[in-house]
């Protein structure tokens, strides 16, 4: 069984009163598609969004040099006279 509630309210008056995340987005008094109307920017979600992606791009930049690297080591050991600099040309 359930606890009972303590509050007197409906769920959905309880819900209706709690700030919640309203996305990049804040809200407007302009309903949604007016003409004219541009949302404003939640400045500071906006600003953790381009943090987060930059780091995320920095990552798979990172992650795509060290493929190549590895892509080049395994070359570079299968074939070690192709890339060798010393070795000498074959001869005939």
């Amino acid at each position: 069984p359930l606890p009972a509630r303590r509050s007197t309210q409906p769920l959905a008056l309880d819900m209706a009163s709690k700030p919640r995340f309203t996305g990049l987005w804040a809200p407007t008094s302009a309903p949604v598609g007016a003409a004219g109307t541009k949302p404003s920017v939640n400045a500071s979600a906006l600003g953790r969004v381009m943090r987060h992606v930059a780091a995320h791009n920095k990552v798979v930049e990172c992650e795509e040099l060290w493929d190549a690297h590895r892509r080049q080591q395994q070359q570079e050991s299968a074939h070690p006279a192709a890339t060798d600099p010393r070795a000498r040309p074959p001869r005939g």
